[in-house]
């Protein structure tokens, strides 16, 4: 996933579940702070690869590769 998408910082993390107390895989974006999506379906990382496309999260890997100059008085 990560050569598909070069620019895009993610990583995979293991978290407890809540309610049934069992560990599972979750995929944290850097980009969007608080965002932990679960891979799938099956293997897959497709629900994943919808956020990687989404535009709010485009939005923001564009402006940390293109920052802004901030205007100065």
């Amino acid at each position: 996933m990560q050569a598909k998408y070069p620019d895009d910082n993610f990583e995979a993390v293991i978290r407890k579940n809540a309610t049934s107390g069992i560990y599972e895989f979750r995929i944290k974006c850097a980009d969007c702070p608080g965002k932990h999506y679960t891979p799938g379906p099956g293997e897959s990382l497709q629900n994943f690869e919808v956020h990687l496309k989404n535009r709010q999260h485009r939005s923001k890997v564009n402006a940390r590769l293109h920052p802004q100059p901030s205007e100065t008085s």
